[in-house]
């Protein structure tokens, strides 16, 4: 049976990141953070642009069709990170001391 290789440990000092995506990882059951849910949703913003680009340079209309239709769940789903933001920033201030 072959060797099973186990995961290199992060560097000290450096938050994981993902091995997929190479995106920081959240550890488990951590609060997100409003800096989290906006930089979600400019990764989000970016990824929508991005789609629009390649759906105006597209020779084949199914091609268009499809990167459009990935620009608007791209940008829908930025407007949700913010909506989360806002009820993020709106939890932390009722909770927060007086």
């Amino acid at each position: 049976m072959p060797a099973v290789r186990q995961p290199e440990p992060p560097p000290v000092g450096n938050s994981p990141t993902c091995p997929k995506c190479d995106e920081p990882m959240q550890a488990v059951g951590a609060m997100p953070t409003i800096l989290d849910a906006l930089n979600r949703a400019e990764r989000c913003r970016d990824l929508a642009e991005e789609c629009r680009r390649l759906a105006a340079t597209s020779l084949s209309a199914q091609m268009r069709n499809r990167y459009s239709r990935m620009a608007e769940h791209y940008s829908t789903l930025a407007e949700a990170e913010e909506h989360g933001h806002i009820s993020l920033r709106r939890s932390a201030a009722s909770t927060a001391p007086t």
